[in-house]
């Protein structure tokens, strides 16, 4: 995530719990778009899904991107590059065959 504040990990970490994940990992990365580009590239990140168009542009292959519908990223608004637009994270997960 790239979300600031306090308890940004913790709030990160436990939403994710509530939605499914077990003991999920949160990183937090700088907010440049090409940060989690290169944090994905370096751990050899399969997936990521994320609600901005422009950090899923800035992610290399061989990760698959997931784009999460909101009311600010629609394909007018903010076009994706290669990616698949969901409308929620257990969408990309049954994609993924996780789910």
């Amino acid at each position: 995530t790239t979300r600031g504040g306090v308890d940004c990990k913790g709030q990160t970490w436990r939403w994710l719990k509530q939605h499914g994940f077990n003991d999920p990992t949160v990183l937090i990365s700088a907010s440049t778009p090409q940060a989690k580009g290169y944090v994905c590239s370096g751990l050899g990140i399969d997936v990521m899904i994320d609600d901005r168009p422009l950090n899923l542009n800035n992610v290399f292959a061989p990760t698959r991107r997931y784009l999460v519908h909101a009311p600010y990223n629609t394909e007018e608004q903010s076009p994706l590059v290669g990616g698949t637009r969901i409308n929620t994270v257990l969408d990309a997960l049954a994609l993924e065959g996780l789910a």
